[in-house]
């Protein structure tokens, strides 16, 4: 029954745990939810704005730089520019976005901020490539990645790889292209930086695309959008997303590719992606053209035209403006289309976008072709066969080809169009032979997958048959092993019970003599109590005595006194009040510090005028008893003391000295300096102390002396709490008898004057 108690208690537990972890996660969930507008909130928060919309984290940005105070460090003003320039190139404009990441350089520049220049350099680069300066972007890259190898950061190298791919890509040239991709993803690979891994993924599968392989691209894009879903990155996802319709687009996978642009769109309008929006609509136009549906398709292509004219995006208003032409060709509007095809030209040159101007001229060859303008058709593809001749797009390349040939054979020039169609025949022949090896290999993998696939089923079901006989070999002995630990279990249980019992009897007997001696403790405290009322009776009656003596004698005798018995009467009364008064206050410090109430607050003062305001508080007794009274500390000597604490010290001090001064005796009070400290020394010509008394008020564990064994009738109250209050200055009282006299020391911190 113990056994099943505990086991009980831990299933508890567990399920407390278990049901408080979620709700612990959700409190912090909610927040991280909860923002303000302050810079360190903005920029730990900007996923989470992205991830919403675009104009979200734009305006929370604003809102952040409109707060920004000097001095901030946190999050500095270049870190909220990187953002901003960021958000900013998501929604496609990329005027802003250059202006807020040249910003954010600068200032990184200024803090030698490596790390961040190179991340503003990589979207910098990725802004000029998109807006079609691809030169720029280039040059932004070479400087970057010369910096890499003195920064020696693995995945920054890996984004700028990436977009340096994306750049040779744009130019034509390929095969650099599918070598700076390679390279990114073999260190993003290493570190295992996932976008950049995907990135990657997804230019592979562009380049496929571009070459035709589209099984491979479509497996690459796939991998790219697994990753990107894995990680949440909407914005990727539907990038990814377009990607796949192209390529299900190309394959004449209508229905595949309008589910996919129709759900990626509705995404990107959400989270405000301009730029994304027009490549979408555009894939939906490209799309309508496939199906011959003329109207639906430019309804698309103007809609995707208006888009990135407003942002700028000059490689997409090219392309809609040839997807344009291209409708108007087929409508046979041809002078329409060559005004479109024009002003695609213009566009791309201007920023010499390659791919864009080799596709611009093919479709204007074959708009000269339709037109029967077959020498304007011929030097056209002459052109891009020029063009295609420095790159590796064999397809393009013999469609070219192709288009040669045949505009040559329709001016009757037979003998360039025999070699053009012979060389198409050579094109189509190698294209041909290079899918065949492509597929041969993909045919030998999928038959090793399959192979693999049936060896590793039949090991595992050879394992399943090698582990039930292990398991029936080993049942007994597992089985006979259990039974063992449930004794050992209820043995541990016994035992641990068994010292439970010990130690709760140990505790027992221990609680027994702290309450002995908390009994002997109150004892004692009743014993003082009862010595202290004693004391306080005794040391009040003297002077109330006098008090009430003094009184009587004046007001029989009042009239027939003298002046100076009257004078020695009123003297004697404020010496009995003065005496009253002191110990009542003396009385009431001592409860402070044993209830606690007194509180320890050191402060800077000065020292020797505290003696004299002391001196003058005694006065009338010094006068009665002639006493020379000498003050040889400095008045500008100051210490670092609690003043209440001190005015008790001194006051009780030269009270002493009084006391035990006989008459024309003297009160001598000096310092001297010790290193940081001051060491005070009261003197007096008095009858001094007897050495037990001294050694009874240094005792801690001696409350209060027998008035009638001290000396003076004295209860060592005054100096208790002397000793009390010095020790709270982390210092000593030093009693010792002279020859003739008293001598009394302690020390305090010293303060510089001011």
């Amino acid at each position: 029954m113990y056994v099943n108690f505990r086991f009980f208690i831990l299933i508890t537990v567990c399920l407390f745990f278990n049901c408080n972890t979620p709700e612990s996660l959700d409190k912090q969930a909610d927040r991280k939810k909860s923002h303000s507008n302050n810079p360190q909130n903005y920029c730990n928060s900007y996923d989470q704005y992205i991830k919403k919309t675009v104009s979200l984290a734009i305006s929370q940005g604003q809102k952040a730089l409109s707060t920004l105070k000097e001095g901030t460090t946190s999050c500095s003003k270049a870190d909220i520019f990187q953002k901003m320039g960021m958000a900013y190139y998501y929604q496609g404009n990329f005027q802003l976005s250059t202006e807020y990441l040249l910003k954010s350089i600068r200032l990184h520049k200024k803090d030698q901020s490596k790390y961040q220049v190179l991340f503003d350099s990589y979207y910098l680069s990725k802004n000029y490539l998109d807006s079609g300066n691809t030169t720029k972007a280039k040059e932004i890259l070479s400087k970057a990645i010369s910096e890499i190898a003195e920064y020696k950061n693995a995945t920054i190298h890996a984004q700028l790889l990436n977009i340096l791919g994306k750049c040779y890509n744009h130019t034509g040239d390929f095969n650099a292209s599918l070598k700076a991709f390679n390279t990114s993803l073999t260190i993003a690979e290493k570190v295992n930086d996932q976008t950049t891994i995907a990135l990657n993924f997804n230019e592979l599968g562009i380049h496929f695309y571009q070459n035709d392989f589209y099984g491979k691209a479509l497996e690459y894009h796939y991998k790219a959008f697994k990753i990107f879903k894995d990680i949440d990155n909407k914005i990727e996802v539907i990038h990814t997303q377009y990607n796949l319709a192209r390529v299900y687009l190309r394959l004449k996978d209508y229905a595949k590719s309008k589910t996919i642009l129709e759900e990626s769109l509705m995404e990107s309008k959400s989270l405000g992606l301009k730029k994304e929006n027009s490549n979408i609509l555009k894939s939906l136009g490209s799309r309508s053209k496939a199906l011959k549906n003329y109207d639906k398709a430019l309804e698309y292509y103007e809609e995707a035209l208006a888009i990135a004219q407003k942002i700028n995006f000059k490689i997409g208003i090219g392309k809609n403006l040839n997807n344009i032409g291209n409708i108007k060709s087929e409508q046979k509007k041809y002078n329409e289309a060559l005004d479109y095809f024009n002003q695609v030209l213009s566009i791309y040159e201007s920023i010499n976008y390659a791919p864009g101007i080799l596709e611009c001229k093919v479709d204007l060859g074959k708009l000269f072709v339709d037109k029967k303008e077959y020498t304007n058709a011929s030097k056209t593809f002459e052109q891009c066969f020029k063009l295609l001749e420095q790159g590796s797009d064999n397809h393009t390349l013999a469609e070219n080809v192709l288009y040669l040939s045949n505009t040559y054979r329709l001016e009757d020039n037979y003998k360039l169009a025999l070699k053009y169609r012979i060389m198409y025949s050579d094109l189509s022949q190698l294209i041909f032979n290079r899918q065949e090896s492509k597929n041969i290999a993909l045919q030998k993998v999928i038959f090793e997958t399959k192979k693999k696939e049936s060896e590793n089923k039949l090991l595992r079901v050879e394992n399943e048959v090698k582990n039930l006989q292990i398991y029936k070999k080993n049942n007994l002995i597992i089985t006979v092993i259990v039974i063992s630990f449930l004794f050992a279990i209820i043995a541990i249980i016994i035992y641990s019970r068994f010292l439970q019992k010990i130690k709760l009897n140990k505790q027992l007997r221990s609680l027994n003599s702290k309450l002995e001696l908390t009994n002997r403790q109150l004892q004692t405290e009743a014993l003082n109590r009862d010595k202290f009322f004693a004391i306080i009776a005794h040391e009040l009656r003297n002077p109330l005595w006098w008090f009430k003596s003094l009184t009587k004698v004046l007001n029989e005798q009042f009239d027939t006194m003298s002046k100076e018995n009257l004078k020695k009467i009123s003297n004697t009364l404020d010496e009995s009040a003065n005496n009253a008064f002191h110990l009542t206050e003396n009385l009431l410090q001592w409860s402070k510090t044993k209830l606690g109430r007194l509180v320890y607050k050191p402060t800077s003062l000065k020292f020797g005028s505290l003696v004299d305001k002391n001196f003058q508080l005694f006065k009338l007794q010094i006068d009665q008893k002639e006493i020379e009274v000498v003050n040889l500390v400095h008045p500008e000597t100051y210490v670092f003391a609690d003043p209440q604490m001190m005015d008790t010290i001194v006051r009780n001090l030269i009270s002493n000295s009084l006391k035990h001064s006989n008459k024309k005796g003297m009160v001598k009070v000096y310092a001297n300096q010790i290193e940081d400290r001051l060491e005070i020394t009261f003197e007096d010509k008095g009858e001094g102390i007897k050495k037990k008394h001294i050694q009874k008020i240094l005792d801690h564990n001696y409350e209060f002396s027998n008035p009638n064994d001290s000396n003076k009738n004295s209860s060592g109250l005054g100096l208790k709490l002397c000793i009390e209050f010095i020790e709270k200055h982390r210092s000593e009282l030093k009693i010792k008898n002279l020859k003739k006299g008293l001598q009394v020391k302690f020390s305090l911190p010293l303060v510089e004057s001011n």
